[in-house]
């Protein structure tokens, strides 16, 4: 009879802390997330903690591409231009082979930078659909 009791004793305490827990999950998921990370546990998901943090990291790096890419595009201009220069030039009157050179040159650094305006807008978009998730989540969690 004892028996049974310590071990009703023992599956009450149990299931309080296991109340408990779920509780300050609940209440204060933040927090216990920093606890669990200062504890080394560092792929631990609590929910919506996770998600946000990296959607916000994710959407870090992809405006640094962006700028990077709009840097780069930016030089394939100054390229462009200069390769448009050379191909006017009165120099070239009597080198043709170099000015088709040079032109297919431009032709080139020219679909380059297309593709890269593709790329550059692509990014916008993630970028957007980033923040508007980012902006879910934390409507969220709000409620």
């Amino acid at each position: 009879m004892e028996g049974m009791n310590f071990k009703d004793l023992v599956v009450s305490i149990r299931e309080v802390c296991l109340i408990a827990v779920f509780v300050l999950f609940l209440a204060t998921p933040k927090w216990v997330n920093e606890r669990l990370e200062d504890a080394g546990l560092t792929s631990v998901n609590l929910g919506f903690a996770l998600w946000e943090r990296t959607l916000e990291e994710s959407r870090k790096e992809v405006e640094v591409v962006e700028q990077a890419t709009a840097a780069t595009q930016e030089q394939l201009n100054q390229i462009s231009g200069k390769l448009e220069r050379l191909t006017t030039n009165a120099s070239f009157g009597n080198a043709p082979a170099l000015r088709r050179e040079v032109q297919q040159l431009k032709v080139q650094v020219d679909a380059s930078a297309l593709d890269l305006n593709r790329s550059q807008k692509e990014l916008q978009k993630s970028l957007s659909n980033h923040n508007i998730i980012l902006k879910d989540i934390k409507k969220v969690q709000k409620n």
